[in-house]
């Protein structure tokens, strides 16, 4: 029945209407883009560190000066009298300098230059003597830090000791051996005192330090020359004393007493070889055998040798000679055996008696040689150490520092506050922090703010959009409308009047219901808008107040002639005297009361005003229907069956998709399509910004008149 009553087919569907999901997620352009667009309000964000900067830097911020003093760092030498191993000069090795680098911030030195500049009274040093901040008034209330007036003297220095390490720094200049002590203070002329100053106690540390290793290296050698030369006097004394134990002799002496015994040994050796003990055991041998010829060749006597011959002629006289003589020689043998061996002893005695006298001298020689040895190592040594002595003692007349003042500290120069890095960093930390707060808010904002935006994510046409009017009560809107007929805003609601008789060129629409999902999106404003322009074409208009729980368009139309619903369609062909004919727009204008009784959506739901709506169509030539919102009842849905085009109201940067996807689900159960969508309450200009394309936000910038 509803299908044949309007003919057209842009508000059903014949199944439900499909969502697409969400946009593709932003690129890089994007978020540039909305940086841009929300350029702006990144500067004004980014004022509020940029100012914050200055004012730290012109008025909160106390100045702070450096002031520089350079040392020249001296590369090892060697000293005067060759003195470099006893106290040498620094080593040009990374590591010791670095040392040095620590040395000239110990506590040490920062504590002489405290003492000797008096600092303890300096309130730049000393924070006793100034003003608790803020912050160490807090830590005073809760425990954290003593008070001011609690602390002690020896507190007070050690806490100036403490700070002036804090104001001190040393470094070493790349490449070279400069070394330069950089101290930083609030007071400019004392920053450039502490410099010198510490430099100057580096230097006379430096040569106190050398003083105390010569003076202790002089102190050390003098007790270890007086030792020595203890050690060496007793030591020449004892060689002296042995020497005198020995009998004079030396060592050609030792060795003529040496050739000595072996001449003994060997004179030894040949009677053992053979002697006369020999030579009788053979002739006794050679007797028994009885061969004399043999006897007289084995000992070689002449006389034996003719004894012999003689026996060999017959003679027996020879005989008797030959055993005569034979025996003779026996004799003699034996006695020269015993003589031999007689003097073998003799020899023995005397090799034994001349062994134990070399023994003896062996012995005293080579203690003697072993003290002469020790005595000279001993010599050799007091003398090393006697002229390292005075060398040292030379030495101290000489000491001077391993570094020199190469460029004291003079005025010093402001490094902090700095007023450009300051506001340079204020306003980049501005601007990044801006950037921030504009992308993140967009990406939080979930509601609509493009065309594009709201195409992709319903698949729905965007007809049109309506701007935030300038009126501030809903009453002036009729005049609005009325008295500028040209502006931008009126043009607009014109653009989305065209587009919604061109969806459908062959049946233009006759019921153009305006709704929304939830109430405050415009849809009232919309419905009165478009009634106007359609009456600007010189057609019949009728506006019908659907919205009867609310009643808002009575606001509209304070004339308004008031009837119940009910009367109205229980009126047979005398509805005319319910309408209410507005003469600012022109068109007629009809709603009814809300009865407690009567349900709007079942008087909607009826067949007669399914007839009244029929008797309509034929006396007018456009009826715009305001409805109720979508998710708050179902009167919409129910008008939407009737209308020829549905157009839903979108609030601009407001309604979140989501919403909006319900409210069309909800007129898609009932079979129903958008015709499409109108972005109301729009910021033209910032909706220019906001749509990449360009295309919209320019109605406000036409001047009137240029429209006929």
């Amino acid at each position: 029945m509803i299908d044949n009553m309007s003919g057209h087919s842009n508000a059903r569907a014949n199944a439900p209407v499909q969502i697409p999901d969400d946009a593709e997620p932003d690129t890089l352009l994007t978020i540039l883009h909305m940086i841009w667009r929300g350029k702006w309000a990144v500067l004004s964000i980014a004022l509020v560190p940029l100012l914050l900067s200055i004012l730290y830097a012109f008025v909160i911020a106390v100045p702070q000066y450096t002031a520089r003093a350079q040392l020249a760092l001296e590369v090892q030498r060697n000293e005067i009298a060759d003195v470099a191993s006893l106290v040498s000069g620094s080593s040009t090795e990374s590591t010791a300098i670095n040392t040095e680098l620590q040395i000239m911030r110990s506590r040490k030195l920062i504590a002489a230059v405290v003492d000797e500049l008096n600092l303890t009274n300096e309130p730049a040093f000393n924070p006793v003597l100034r003003d608790p901040t803020w912050l160490e008034r807090i830590r005073i209330q809760i425990g954290l830090m003593q008070p001011p007036d609690s602390v002690s003297e020896g507190g007070q220095r050690e806490r100036t000791i403490n700070a002036v390490r804090r104001a001190v720094s040393a470094v070493s200049r790349r490449g070279t051996y400069i070394l330069e002590i950089q101290v930083t203070s609030s007071d400019r002329a004392l920053a450039s005192d502490i410099a010198n100053a510490l430099a100057e106690i580096y230097m006379r540390e430096q040569i106190s330090t050398k003083f105390e290793s010569t003076e202790y290296a002089v102190e050390w050698l003098s007790a270890r020359v007086s030792e020595l030369e203890i050690e060496l006097f007793e030591k020449e004394e004892a060689v002296k004393d042995q020497r005198a134990s020995m009998e004079l002799i030396d060592e050609d002496a030792l060795n003529a007493l040496i050739v000595r015994a072996q001449l003994l040994r060997d004179r030894i050796a040949r009677y053992e070889e053979g002697g006369a003990e020999t030579g009788a055991d053979v002739l006794r041998e050679l007797h028994e055998l009885g061969d004399r010829q043999a006897i007289a060749a084995e000992t070689g006597d002449v006389t034996l040798r003719n004894l012999a011959a003689q026996i060999a002629e017959g003679s027996e006289e020879a005989e008797a000679a030959f055993d005569r003589r034979f025996e003779m020689l026996i004799e003699g043998a034996a006695t020269s055996r015993t003589a031999d061996r007689t003097r073998k002893e003799a020899l023995e005695r005397s090799l034994a008696d001349l062994e134990d006298r070399i023994e003896l001298r062996s012995r005293d020689v080579t203690i003697l040689t072993q003290m002469q040895r020790e005595a000279e190592a001993t010599r050799v040594l007091y003398e090393t150490f006697l002229a390292r002595l005075k060398e040292a003692s030379l030495q101290i007349g000489f000491q001077r520092a391993d570094s020199y003042m190469m460029e004291p500290a003079r005025a010093a120069a402001m490094v902090a506050p700095s007023p450009p890095l300051l506001l340079t960093l204020g306003l980049i930390v501005g601007l990044i922090f801006g950037a921030l707060v504009v992308v993140l808010r967009q990406f939080l904002d979930n509601g609509i703010k493009t065309a594009s935006q709201l195409e992709k994510g319903s698949g729905i046409m965007v007809l049109g959009h309506i701007p935030l009017l300038p009126i501030r009560k809903r009453a002036g809107l009729v005049e609005y409308l009325r008295d500028n007929p040209t502006t931008g805003p009126v043009e607009a609601i014109r653009n989305l009047r065209t587009s919604i008789l061109l969806s459908d060129t062959k049946n233009p629409p006759q019921i153009i219901l305006s709704t929304s999902s939830v109430p405050g999106e415009g849809k009232t404003t919309q419905a009165i808008a478009l009634a106007g322009t359609l009456k600007g074409i010189d057609k019949k208009v009728l506006l019908i107040g659907g919205d009867i729980r609310r009643r808002a368009i009575v606001e509209y139309f304070p004339n308004l002639k008031e009837a119940n619903l009910q009367d109205v369609l229980s009126t047979d062909g005398s509805y005319e005297r319910f309408v209410t004919h507005d003469e600012r727009l022109g068109i007629d204008v009809i709603t009814g009361s809300h009865s407690k009784t009567i349900n709007p959506a079942n008087l909607f739901s009826s067949e007669r005003f399914r007839d009244f709506l029929t008797e309509l169509r034929e006396s007018y030539d456009f009826i715009v229907i305001d409805t109720p919102p979508l998710l708050l009842v179902p009167d919409a849905r129910i008008l939407a069956q009737y209308a020829d085009a549905v157009i839903m109201a979108v609030r601009w940067n407001r309604t979140p998709l989501a919403q909006l996807k319900e409210g069309v689900r909800q007129l898609s159960s009932v079979g129903v399509r958008p015709t499409g969508l109108s972005l109301t309450q729009v910021n033209t200009r910032k909706l220019a910004s906001y749509s990449y394309d360009g295309a919209y936000g320019y109605y406000d910038t036409y001047a009137d008149g240029e429209y006929t």
